[in-house]
């Protein structure tokens, strides 16, 4: 059975104008979000209502992230596709500053006093509240928390990609059959011979050794930017 995917139900093509507007919408609501409670001193009850209310919809807006889901789609059908590589790059990057942007809102959330957690109105909340006060301890100040999750881009982000790019580019053979590497997994499992699923998947874990070099280095870049922060 071939499975396609109908990519205009996100839009209608990589040109598509609501990619730039959506991304720019998120952008703006994050930046309104902070402008409205970031600096906001003192905290009534009705205040940490707001602010939770508010911050639940950002959660929503920054984990569908809609333009870097559409190109992440795109790449896993779209073997070595160089521009669609690119626009995860982009989108992965926009959406890493609106979420290290945050990085003051655990204090705040930490903060909301324990008789009002156990109110009704905060029962929702019940489970962000209590991991928050777990973390907040070891919250640095928010220049630090800022570059922490900035370096995570070169740091991991980008190592990643350029895995799944060579992946893209390499291919197995498997009964005359030129299969891309990065596409090669999902057909084991379709393979009902016992000794042929072995033999395919050796041949996939030779083709993934040469990514070695590429690995330590990846495996080094981590190292190092922990020593960083």
């Amino acid at each position: 059975m071939k499975t396609e995917w109908d990519m205009k139900l996100w839009y209608e093509s990589d040109t598509d104008p609501d990619i730039k507007k959506d991304a720019e919408h998120d952008r703006v609501v994050v930046e309104e979000f902070n402008t409205q409670f970031k600096k906001k001193q003192d905290y009534s009850d009705k205040d940490y209502r707001d602010f939770l209310s508010e911050y639940e919809k950002i959660c929503g807006i920054l984990d569908c992230a809609k333009p870097l889901r559409y190109f992440s789609l795109r790449e896993s059908l779209e073997s070595g596709n160089e521009k669609v590589l690119r626009e995860v790059t982009h989108f992965s990057e926009h959406y890493a500053r609106l979420s290290s942007s945050l990085s003051w809102t655990v204090k705040i959330i930490a903060g909301i006093p324990d008789e009002l957690v156990t109110r009704d109105e905060y029962k929702k909340y019940a489970y962000l509240i209590s991991s928050q006060k777990k973390v907040a301890s070891h919250v640095l100040g928010d220049e630090a928390e800022h570059a922490i999750q900035m370096l995570a881009i070169p740091g991991k982000d980008l190592f990643v990609q350029t895995r799944e790019k060579f992946s893209n580019k390499r291919t197995v053979t498997w009964k005359d059959e030129v299969i891309p590497l990065a596409t090669a997994g999902q057909k084991i499992s379709v393979i009902s011979d016992y000794a042929e699923r072995g033999e395919f998947s050796s041949l996939i874990t030779e083709e993934m050794k040469k990514d070695a070099e590429l690995a330590e280095a990846e495996l080094n870049s981590v190292i190092l930017t922990k020593k960083i922060t």
